[in-house]
């Protein structure tokens, strides 16, 4: 670098700036965002100075991963969509791409923003097969997946994922194989294949854990405690919930908040209420600004803390967290959970005494969990409608109800795997459907 500047070979000095920075920018032992920040805006400046565009492009390129990792959101936007104007200037089609794919998985998905999301990772997989790289095709075919999911899109979210997941196979990419799986499983858990989500949610981890990927433990970690708090099995919920709290706080802090959310949760359905408390009052740490709209950081602690108020009858509480829920939701064009959100929503009229309110609700939720195809939630929805039927004293249609709710209940059974079919049967909500 010294040498370069020495020479007066400004694209030399650039080139060695930026491959200094991007071991500061990065969550590692090395990780240091104002040293990555400092140097590539002193190598944007030299770039600029020779008008070199080229260079501009990766250096903004560049400067995505490391504002986001300072927790930088808004910059990290704008650095990402005037590296793309720059790389279109130049013509150059794979930078394009590279940027395309950042744009969407870092920072779009953590904006919300997930139709942007969307759009980017599909243009990024145009380009590579026009280039032929299958490695980043599969790349931006997972990223196109996950934000499908979120959209609701489960059927292109399922072919995207198995495309990439076919192409990472072929090329032997692990690290393709565990990416093209970071929602497949909570969308198979929603759709109620239980044992096949909990395949592909381990094969995620697994798999990324082999090659360095540290995220799928987080992700797919949480999404793995889930389904275990699901079936009614809190201890191994307990113990991914734990580890995927390890590594946000090892690598991630931008992620701690719906992880703890997630275990403040797991402490209502264990029945300790002052431990879920504790937990929601430790939850906002770690956090930076740039992750608030991520969807962890929303479906989670939004759900914790209705949780938690619902369980200490603290309605007008319960009801604002989900309304703050289900505002992200609408913003950010969020299908899955939000079934959740309006069945909480249910209960908490329920309690109030309000029946048609609840109904209200409830249908709502169900208009939702039928659109998904959420087996997960629609069961649980059907029951509670059949509550409010009885009350209203229509015994046929809440007969009906529980009738449908059971079929449903007796589909994900017949999909779980043989060990953890009996604690599902054994919750009291299955129960008292009286299989």
């Amino acid at each position: 670098e010294a040498d370069a500047r020495q020479r007066g070979d400004g694209g030399m000095e650039i080139e060695s700036i930026v491959r200094r920075a991007s071991i500061y920018g990065l969550p590692s032992d090395e990780h240091d965002s104002t040293k990555a920040l400092s140097m590539l805006y002193s190598a944007l400046e030299v770039a600029e100075q020779i008008g070199d565009q080229a260079a501009q492009a990766s250096i903004h390129w560049s400067l995505i991963i490391s504002e986001k990792f300072a927790g930088n959101a808004p910059a990290a936007q704008v650095h990402g969509e005037q590296a793309l104007k720059l790389a279109q200037n130049v013509g150059d089609d794979e930078l394009m791409a590279y940027i395309l794919n950042d744009l969407s998985i870092h920072v779009y998905l953590d904006l919300g923003r997930h139709r942007e999301g969307l759009a980017s990772s599909l243009a990024a997989g145009t380009l590579w097969r026009k280039l032929n790289n299958q490695a980043m095709l599969a790349d931006s075919l997972s990223g196109a997946a996950n934000m499908a999911y979120l959209l609701g899109k489960y059927e292109e979210s399922t072919a995207w994922a198995l495309e990439a997941r076919t192409i990472s196979e072929e090329i032997d990419s692990l690290w393709g194989q565990s990416w093209s799986r970071w929602s497949m499983g909570d969308l198979l858990a929603d759709q109620g294949m239980i044992a096949d989500a909990v395949v592909d949610m381990n094969a995620c981890i697994d798999l990324g854990e082999r090659v360095g990927f540290r995220t799928p433990m987080i992700n797919a970690g949480v999404n793995l405690a889930h389904v275990y708090l699901f079936l009614g099995h809190l201890d191994e919920a307990f113990a991914w919930g734990q580890k995927a709290l390890l590594r946000a706080e090892e690598d991630f802090p931008f992620w701690r908040r719906g992880v703890v959310a997630f275990l403040a949760r797991l402490a209502v359905h264990r029945g300790d209420l002052p431990e879920a408390r504790r937990l929601l009052e430790n939850m906002a740490g770690g956090t930076g600004t740039f992750a608030s709209e991520f969807y962890l950081n929303q479906f989670q602690p939004c759900l914790a803390v209705a949780e938690v108020a619902l369980a200490s009858g603290e309605l007008v509480e319960a009801s604002a967290a989900l309304d703050d829920l289900l505002g992200y939701m609408e913003r950010s064009e969020t299908h899955p959970y939000r079934p959740d959100a309006l069945t909480l929503q249910g209960r908490a009229s329920l309690m109030a005494g309000d029946w048609d309110k609840a109904r209200e609700w409830l249908m709502q939720a169900r208009a939702e969990a039928e659109s998904l195809g959420s087996k997960r939630m629609l069961w649980r929805i059907l029951a509670a409608l059949a509550e409010c039927e009885d009350l209203a004293g229509n015994s046929t249609e809440a007969h009906a109800l529980r009738d449908q709710a059971r079929e449903i209940v007796g589909f994900i059974a017949a999909h779980c795997p043989d060990d953890l079919r009996e604690s599902f049967l054994a919750l009291p909500e299955v129960a008292s459907l009286a299989l």
